[in-house]
C-alpha cells in the first residue's frame, strides 16, 4: 500500500513525499500518514498553503477531539498555530487532474516510497490471532 502527497505552485509540481506501508496497513492509515506528511511540509512554508484531500474522514479524524491514534494526534500538534494551513476536500475519482496525479503518485510509492513504519490495528492483530488459533485447533 502507498502513501503520498505533492505540492504545486504555479501549475509546477515543487514537493513530492511517497512511503510504502505493509499490507496490513489500512487505507484510512494511508491517508492520515499522507496528510501528516503534507502538514509537517506546509509548516515550512513561508506563505499560506491549501492542502486538498479527497478523504473526508482523515479530514473529520484531523478536527476530532476524542483521538486515540497516534499518527492523528502528531498531525494536529503540527498544526497548532499555524493558521496559515488550510485544509479543503475534492471527490474522489471524478476525473480532477492533481487529485488524480496524487493517487498515481501513491500507486507508485507501493513500488519505490520510503518504507513506513505504522503499527497495525487491533483488529488486525486480533485476525491474525484468531487463524492461528484456528490452524493449530
Amino acid at each position: 500500500m502507498g502513501s503520498a502527497f505533492y505540492a504545486i505552485a504555479k501549475e509546477a509540481v515543487i514537493k513530492t513525499w511517497k512511503a510504502k506501508l505493509s499490507p496490513a496497513n489500512t487505507v484510512f492509515q494511508a491517508e492520515i500518514l499522507a496528510l501528516k506528511a503534507a502538514i509537517e511540509w506546509a509548516n515550512t512554508a513561508n506563505e499560506e498553503v491549501n492542502i486538498w484531500r479527497d478523504s473526508e474522514s482523515s479530514l473529520q479524524a484531523l478536527k476530532s477531539f476524542y483521538v486515540k491514534s497516534k499518527i492523528i494526534q502528531e498531525a494536529q500538534m503540527t498544526l497548532l498555530g499555524n493558521a496559515r494551513i488550510r485544509f479543503g476536500w475534492v471527490k474522489a475519482h471524478i476525473r480532477i487532474k492533481v487529485n488524480e496525479m496524487a493517487d498515481t503518485l501513491a500507486k507508485e510509492a507501493t513500488m519505490d516510497g520510503i518504507r513506513a513504519s505504522l503499527p497495525f490495528l487491533k483488529s488486525h492483530l486480533k485476525n491474525k490471532l484468531l487463524q492461528l488459533f484456528l490452524m493449530h485447533w
